[in-house]
């Protein structure tokens, strides 16, 4: 199981010389006929790795997709016992691998692969209390970019006890085997609940207590989050437009990155983590705490008041911003 950004670029080939002699080629063939002065990439390691060194490159994306300057590459899966052992070895075969790669077109190739595979600036659509290795000096945090969208008004359906209805914005995955469980626990408490529920069923929606309003398409991110009082996710950057804005969170993960998150959400008190251990999370004690615990709100606020400089609204003209200045650098 991938534990390590080098396992993660070892399952997708990188451990053999051809075929990322090839990937680099390819690159710089498609740089060679566009040629670029500044490359803005999300996750896009051959081209941060290969680029020719007069083209700037600008990652702007998840922490998760950007790895740290360091030695050694962290286990990103903290919550399970790692093979150190294997992980170093694989660190190590992927490395040689971009080295040899690297030189052959020129470029510096000593140093870690952590090392090598930094862009000429980092800007991370994350926190540093929710950076999924840890929090770095070197990069620049901003939330996500999000602006309205041309949507349905919003309507927050009527809870059985109004007056004292805590407003929760759910976005999750309506497929997922455990989404009806979070719906039924909605119903049981005091909250009006509007839930984006991507693929859900019919026949979830159509069996939604009268407090659970249930879409399937897409509503303005800004009129929710800023509406609600508990958001619901997954995980990923919208719990960073979340967080910044002091609303407590009630973290479902399903893969790796997502736990990642929920872990730092959950440690640094702003939110619960539910997970699917014995085939029944407890969407309903977990919703209750969240309801009538005044401690997930404060720790919540706390962020929103660290980060008060910080407006999603401009993070585009930030990221643009900050291409221009490289751009007027040497290269």
């Amino acid at each position: 199981m991938m534990g390590t950004y080098a396992e993660v670029l070892y399952s997708d080939g990188w451990a053999d010389l051809a075929t990322v002699a090839a990937k680099a080629q390819s690159w710089r063939d498609l740089l060679d006929l566009v040629k670029p002065d500044l490359v803005i990439a999300d996750y896009s390691p051959a081209v941060t790795l290969f680029a020719p060194s007069h083209i700037r490159t600008l990652a702007a994306g998840f922490s998760f997709a950007v790895p740290p300057a360091v030695p050694q590459l962290p286990n990103f899966r903290t919550w399970m016992p790692a093979d150190r052992d294997r992980m170093e070895k694989i660190e190590q075969r992927v490395r040689d691998v971009v080295s040899t790669v690297r030189a052959s077109f020129g470029l510096p190739h000593t140093g870690s692969l952590g090392e090598m595979a930094q862009p000429r600036h980092n800007i991370l659509f994350s926190l540093p209390e929710i950076d999924c290795y840890s929090a770095r000096d070197d990069v620049e945090y901003l939330p996500p970019p999000i602006s309205a969208r041309d949507k349905a008004p919003i309507a927050w359906p009527e809870a059985t006890n109004a007056s004292a209805a805590t407003k929760v914005f759910a976005y999750l995955y309506g497929d997922n085997p455990h989404t009806e469980r979070f719906v039924g626990a909605c119903g049981r408490l005091p909250c009006s609940v509007l839930a984006v529920l991507t693929n859900a069923p019919k026949s979830l929606r159509d069996a939604a207590p009268p407090n659970v309003t249930i879409c399937t398409q897409p509503v303005d991110p800004l009129v929710a989050l800023n509406g609600a009082d508990i958001v619901v996710l997954h995980g990923g950057t919208m719990a960073v437009s979340a967080l910044v804005r002091g609303k407590p969170l009630l973290l479902f993960p399903t893969q790796a990155e997502q736990m990642t998150t929920s872990l730092k959400v959950q440690s640094f008190g702003a939110g619960l983590m539910v997970q699917d251990v014995t085939g029944k999370p407890d969407f309903l004690g977990a919703l209750r705490k969240l309801i009538t615990d005044p401690k997930y709100g404060l720790s919540a606020a706390t962020l929103k008041e660290k980060y008060a400089h910080l407006d999603d609204a401009n993070t585009a003209k930030a990221v643009a911003d900050r291409a221009e200045l490289l751009l007027a650098a040497p290269p």
